[in-house]
């Protein structure tokens, strides 16, 4: 699978599986790159400042990845 292949497909689960779990609470994210195995997304709504949003992040989000694509090593948040 080419690089930009399994971008895509990251992009794909996150939409599928990821988003509407996070939308349910007022959450929202979106992928923004991929670098050597690691997933770096921005959650925004009501994840920014959420206590429990690094949860959501590695049980979450990089569970889900990890276990669906053996090139993503983690997830981390987007710092812009």
């Amino acid at each position: 699978m080419s690089e930009h292949d399994l971008i895509q497909a990251i992009r794909q689960t996150i939409d599928a599986e990821v988003r509407p779990w996070v939308e349910r609470d007022g959450g929202r994210i979106e992928l923004k790159h991929f670098a050597e195995g690691t997933v770096y997304v921005k959650l925004s709504g009501a994840c920014e400042g959420c206590s429990v949003s690094h949860m959501t992040l590695k049980l979450g989000v990089e569970r889900t990845l990890r276990r669906r694509f053996v090139q993503v090593n983690c997830v981390k948040l987007w710092e812009s």
